[in-house]
Order: C-alpha cells, then structure tokens, then sequence
C-alpha cells in the first residue's frame, strides 16, 4: 500500500496563512497518484512552555508509535517535513519504520537547519535540539527527499545528504479548482504584496519606496497600519479565494527587513527556498517580481513568467522596460504554468521520479 501522512491537529495555522495550503495541497496531489491517507493526532502544547512542550511531543511520538505498527514491509509512506506539530523522537520513528522495510519519501516545504542555523543568542538551543531530532536524524531514514530546487539540493549534498536520495521540486503547486479559472482585469500600475505582513517578518512592507509609476496592494495578516498613498491593503483572505481577488500587473517576491535588497534570515533564506507566494501568483495567471538572487529568480527567466531586479528602488525602471508586447508574452508563460501549478503538476513529477 502506498500512504501518505495526514497530521490530524487543531495547531498548525488558519485559513488566512500559506502553510495550511501548501500541505493540503501536497496531501491533495497524493490522493490523485493513488495514496492513501494514513493520519496520526498530534498533540497541542496548552502552554508555551518547555514542560508542555515535551508533553505534548511524548504524546505525538505514541502516535508514530501506533502509525509504525500499522505499516508493513513493503508500503510507501509520504511525510511532510518539518512536522506541524513537535515530536522529538521522529528520528528514532523514522529509522523504526525505515527499518521495517517500508519505503519513505520526504516533502521538504521548511529546511530548518538552514533557515535559522545563523541564530546563536537566547532560547535558539532550544530550537537546535528541535531540528536535530526532527529534521537532520529523520532525514538520514528517508529513501527520497522531495527539496525545493537545484540550489536547495546543491546544500543539502554539502551538508552530506547523498545526490542518490534527493529530487528538485522545481516550484510548489497551488490547487485551485480547474473550473474556475482565475480572470485577470488587473491594476495596469499594481505591484501585489501577498503574505504575512508582520513587520518582524516582512520589514520591507514597512519601506517600500514611494517612486513614480508603481502602486503596491497588500493582502495578507498581520499588517500595521499606515499612511502612504502608495500602498493599498485590501485585507486578509482564504488561500483558496486569493487567486481570484488579486490586483495587479505584477507580484511581488521578497523578504526580509529592508528593501534595498533581501537581507537578514528571512531574505537570506530565499536564496534556497520556494516562496509560496510565487505559485500563488503564478497560479493566478500574474507574472513575478523576484530578487534576483533568489533560487527562484532563474526559475522566472527561463520560463519567461516575470523580471528579476536587485532592489525595489529599480522596480520602476524595471517594469518601464517591459514593452506591451512584452509584458503579453510573459502573462501568456504565467497563463500556461497556471495550468500546470493547479494541477499538481511538479509534485506529481517529482513523486513520479520516487517510485
């Protein structure tokens, strides 16, 4: 039998954040290769605090204990990572089933090691046992580990994963349904900035440059109010419905504090990572604005679907440069990688090159 895990908890984000999305959707895209849902509870800390949390992680590590049971040599078992909820005993389940003769695949959507391997103050031991246990342990047991993209797997193979193990996404899919379409009538000087908007994770919001010709919609949590005839907030929406509310000629990919350049964890971070928000946008039929060192920024090139620039400060020339003839080229390539990405198309790749 061929199963995918299904984390059963009530902790692991709302209808408004990316997250939720990105896993329903990988969970989605097994379904249709013909996997079965194998589900374990995990458990929620009540507290935020140490003793809560190792209780709630010995409750969730009875669950594997139960799941590992129930799988037989021979069975394929497809596992999200990191974990929605804590367990640091996944390492030691893992090498169990692994051992067990049940084949394993691993869907990166968070390489931890890597995103916060730069904090070195306050609680961020705490957080390095965390990702010991469940990230670099756990991933030793997998057959497959389903990465990002080519640079992710460039890290991953320094860091001693074997080439053999590891498969490049490409991009995230973005599930919508194929019969409604996403129309795109369009803000013709819109740039759209969708996300968490929490000023300690996307400082940039808070500075983007007042320039001629470029006006930025906001849509997402977390924002903090502000005057600035520049920018427009539209609210937060279902990950589900955005595709058919955006507004804009182009969307925006970027993170970090500042936006001269993406910097800090969070920008340094997309230089590995598949920002959600890129599927989203080109899942809606949207070409891209990327930084143009971000893993994704040769995506956009090579499949014609946005521009790269090194700062918002050179947005406005940027897109001044784009003919009209131009622009129609690149929402065409974003027309046509909208049908691949709400069909699941790059996972059910990557899951092919698994079996």
């Amino acid at each position: 039998m061929k199963y995918y895990l299904q984390e059963l908890s009530r902790n692991i984000g709302g209808p408004m954040t990316a997250g939720i999305k990105a896993r329903e959707d990988v969970e989605a895209v097994f379904r249709m290769l013909g996997y079965t849902d194998i589900g374990i509870l995990t458990a929620v800390h009540k507290r935020d605090t140490t003793v809560h949390k190792l209780l709630a992680s010995t409750e969730t590590s009875k669950q594997w204990k139960l799941l590992s049971k129930k799988l037989q040599p021979g069975d394929t078992l497809a596992v999200q990572l990191p974990p929605s909820e804590n367990t640091l005993s996944l390492g030691r389940r893992m090498r169990a089933i692994h051992r067990k003769g049940v084949k394993t695949i691993a869907v990166i959507h968070d390489l931890e090691a890597l995103r916060f391997g730069m904090i070195k103050r306050g609680r961020a031991w705490k957080r390095r046992v965390r990702i010991h246990f469940e990230e670099e342990i756990a991933l030793k047991y997998f057959d497959h580990i389903i990465v990002h993209n080519e640079k992710m797997k460039d890290v991953m193979i320094r860091m001693g994963y074997p080439a053999s193990k590891l498969v490049s996404l490409g991009i995230f899919d973005y599930l919508t349904q194929p019969a409604l379409k996403p129309e795109r009538v369009g803000d013709p000087a819109g740039v759209i900035v969708a996300g968490n908007l929490m000023p300690s994770k996307s400082g940039y919001v808070y500075e983007l440059p007042e320039v001629h010709g470029c006006r930025f919609n906001l849509y997402g949590v977390n924002f903090e109010e502000m005057q600035a005839e520049h920018i427009r907030y539209y609210g937060a929406f279902p990950s589900d419905q955005l595709p058919y509310i955006l507004n804009g000629k182009f969307g925006l990919v970027w993170d970090g504090p500042s936006a001269k350049t993406c910097a800090d964890v969070f920008g340094e971070y997309l230089k590995i990572n598949n920002p959600h928000k890129t599927s989203l946008y080109l899942a809606s039929g949207i070409p891209v604005v990327i930084w143009d060192q971000a893993a994704l920024a040769d995506f956009v090139k090579e499949n014609n679907c946005g521009i790269t620039v090194a700062s918002l400060y050179d947005l406005p020339d940027a897109i001044a440069k784009v003919s009209d003839a131009q622009y129609e080229e690149m929402r065409l390539a974003a027309a046509r990688m909208s049908e691949k990405l709400r069909d699941g198309a790059f996972l059910k790749a990557a899951v092919g090159k698994c079996e």
